[in-house]
């Protein structure tokens, strides 16, 4: 059965995500500070651990900022509203801010994410570029050409539930040490003289 912050972690994510899709165009700014706002201290509020959620909320928006910034530096996304120079090319306010309330989904609604990383990495590279891609209908962006769909499916499909993974402490970097070498994987003993 879901449980109720769950839902609740869910459906604040979303409310956050139209409030910046409807809100932006009409320069609403207030009203999506105070939404996101409001989404963060509800979660910190229901969550075991707040130091878990703030680290995961972090490493949410490293990889948001390297998201973001690639597709605006080097895939030619503009988005709107942008900062201001000299900032124009690093990622807008209020995607940091979508970014810092995606993080508190990582150890609530998305950590089904840990039980099934095939299914969760298929959906989330789907999921992650039609946002985008809605983001373009709403006015927030414009972009062409297949670089956005290529670095969006890399950060999606891939980096997201690594970090979904590594948020909910199933992916730590002493296990990297554990994982089999190419020799063997290959048969060839790694107790053999190199």
């Amino acid at each position: 059965m879901i449980q109720r912050a769950v839902v609740i972690n869910a459906l604040g994510f979303q409310l956050v995500w139209w409030a910046m899709a409807l809100g932006l165009p009409q320069s609403r700014f207030a009203l999506i500070v105070l939404v996101s706002l409001a989404h963060v201290a509800l979660h910190l509020r229901q969550s075991a651990d707040a130091r878990a959620e703030f680290k995961a909320m972090a490493a949410s928006v490293a990889l948001g900022l390297a998201v973001d910034t690639a597709l605006i530096q080097w895939a030619q996304v503009t988005v709107h509203p942008a900062n201001p120079a000299p900032l124009a090319s690093v990622q807008p306010w209020w995607l940091l801010l979508l970014w810092i309330c995606l993080g508190c989904t990582l150890r609530s609604s998305m950590k089904w994410i840990c039980d099934w990383p095939r299914l969760g990495a298929a959906l989330c590279a789907v999921a992650g570029v039609l946002s985008y891609q809605a983001a373009v209908g709403f006015g927030l962006m414009d972009w062409q050409g297949l670089m956005p769909y290529a670095i969006l499916v890399v950060a999606w499909g891939v980096c997201f539930p690594v970090l979904v993974l590594w948020s909910n402490g199933r992916l730590r970097p002493s296990e990297a040490q554990d994982l089999p070498s190419s020799s063997t994987l290959s048969g060839q003993s790694d107790t053999a003289p190199h």
